[in-house]
């Protein structure tokens, strides 16, 4: 395993978490829209366990391309001992991998006092394409004062990050390494956001080798007008009416339709009134309990 140091600024921010670990995944892909894409999964941990749901998507994910393929633990610490992070040898040989079919980086980063920060400066120097975060949803009085790791991350990111309830629905199957994603909801609202919100779930679905999947985008009637989409060429595209109240309408239509991934476009913010009352996609991600795409409004999957 190789070990790298990872030179990180200082930062002063309060009621976060004094350790964490977060494991990131990258491998080429096959060529998408001309060019080879690099897929990033991290996961955020106290204690580097091979059990963390974040780490087990990470390796399935990994090892499901083709190309290079590299498992990067990062971890962010106040100083002392480091310790080592599971290697992904255990879930590899379960799922009938070559033991070293991915290979694993560990990175140890601190002087941060601030999680979320160091996650933040970690992910922006590997330029990935993509972040998966796991979240323990938390809401009203516990997410004021203890905050959200993940969200915060993802609400200051300009990549996609998949959002992993760690109470809700998985992508992977622990005992197979299975990836399932035969079903995604969009939620449409402004224009440009619903069709965003189609080519990135196109885009995602195509990066892990599951084109073909079938996509739903969602309208919920809130006094805007319907948003007109392109279909991408290598998804099955059906549109949605609902009227309602959005985190009420998500849960009724998920329990419907048992979509394996929500995806939504965010124009996230990081203010008081977004801690207290949540922003759309945050509702959306506790009131689902399944994977949740979380998409920039500044990113394009092309």
């Amino acid at each position: 395993m190789e070990t790298q140091a990872l030179p990180c600024p200082h930062a002063c921010v309060d009621d976060m978490p004094a350790a964490i670990g977060i494991t990131v995944a990258s491998a080429v892909l096959k060529p998408l829209f001309g060019k080879a894409h690099r897929m990033l999964i991290a996961h955020a941990t106290v204690d580097l366990s091979s059990n963390d749901i974040g780490f087990i998507h990470g390796v399935a994910l990994a090892a499901a391309q083709s190309g290079d393929r590299e498992l990067i633990t990062l971890h962010a610490y106040e100083g002392g001992p480091v310790t080592e992070p599971a290697g992904p040898k255990l879930w590899l040989t379960r799922w009938g991998f070559p033991e070293d079919h991915v290979r694993q980086r560990f990175v140890p980063c601190s002087g941060y006092d601030d999680t979320a920060e160091a996650l933040l400066a970690a992910c922006r120097r590997t330029r990935a394409e993509l972040l998966i975060l796991p979240t323990h949803e938390r809401s009203g009085m516990s997410r004021l004062f203890m905050g959200s790791v993940a969200e915060a991350v993802a609400r200051n990111l300009s990549i996609p990050c998949l959002m992993l309830p760690l109470s809700g629905k998985r992508l992977v199957d622990d005992q197979t390494g299975k990836i399932t994603l035969e079903r995604m909801l969009v939620l449409g609202g402004e224009p440009t956001d619903a069709q965003l919100g189609v080519d990135t779930a196109a885009w995602f679905a195509r990066a892990i080798g599951h084109a073909g999947a079938h996509v739903t985008m969602l309208h919920v009637f809130d006094r805007t007008p319907f948003p007109e989409t392109t279909q991408p060429p290598d998804v099955q595209l059906r549109v949605l009416h609902r009227a309602g109240e959005l985190t009420e309408v998500v849960t009724t239509v998920c329990a419907e339709l048992q979509p394996q991934l929500i995806v939504m476009v965010s124009h996230g913010r990081d203010q008081l009134r977004d801690v207290l009352l949540a922003n759309r996609t945050e509702r959306v991600l506790r009131a689902a309990h399944r994977p949740l795409l979380w998409v920039p409004a500044t990113f394009n999957p092309k």
